[in-house]
């Protein structure tokens, strides 16, 4: 992941151009993990080639917003890169947690005199 850091904007903005440049050394490899998109709405190189895919640019910015508030963004983005991607490995994911939960409670509740 990388962070840079930018000032706040006062509106928000559509349709914009991002530009990005990596200088390398030489030995270093760099890896930009995105989504296949067409042709027609598909990021572009310096030299106005289409990319195969589009990445994804977040503002994280600080706030006061609970946990509980973004649970449904991080649900989103947990289904997102995966081998099989989709909300439902949220449910998932929290149906194990429940079961080894249970289980564990279980095992201790057993074993207490």
């Amino acid at each position: 992941m990388l962070t840079i850091p930018v000032r706040p904007l006062a509106r928000s903005y559509a349709d914009v151009r991002v530009c990005v440049s990596i200088d390398l050394a030489g030995d270093e490899r760099v890896e930009i993990f995105g989504t296949h998109t067409k042709p027609s709405v598909a990021a572009l190189a310096g030299n106005g080639q289409a990319l195969k895919g589009r990445m994804q640019i977040e503002d994280m910015r600080p706030g006061s917003r609970t946990w509980w508030s973004l649970a449904a963004l991080v649900a989103r983005h947990m289904g997102f890169g995966n081998f099989a991607g989709g909300a439902w490995n949220v449910v998932l994911v929290l149906a194990l947690v429940v079961a080894i939960a249970a289980v564990s409670s279980r095992l201790i509740l057993r074993e207490l005199p």
